[in-house]
């Protein structure tokens, strides 16, 4: 009985793991998005910065900005998720043994 309990344990736990891989993947692609707009927002000021008005240049960095404050929120949301997946996973584990 020992032997099946341990061996649906160890089942569980692989595929936790594999969940929380697949969770990273998924959580990481909207980061790497926000990445690339923060890139081209901040290049586009650059860009106009020379040729256009301040203003322009101001506010395309401005606009920067504010998405590097969503990239932190996005971040510290997918976290706060992990966190709860652990304590979920850890909750059962409790449970079986």
């Amino acid at each position: 009985m020992d032997i099946l309990l341990s061996s649906s344990q160890l089942i569980k736990n692989i595929f936790g793991g594999i969940g929380l891989i697949l969770l990273v993947g998924i959580c990481l692609l909207p980061v790497i998005k926000i990445l690339s707009v923060i890139v081209v927002y901040k290049l586009a000021a650059i860009i106009v910065e020379p040729v256009g008005e301040d203003g322009i240049s101001n506010f395309l960095n401005e606009v920067a900005n504010l998405m590097i404050i969503m990239l932190a929120s996005v971040i510290a949301i997918t976290v706060m998720f992990f966190v709860t997946v652990a304590i979920l996973t850890s909750i059962s584990v409790v449970s079986q043994g």
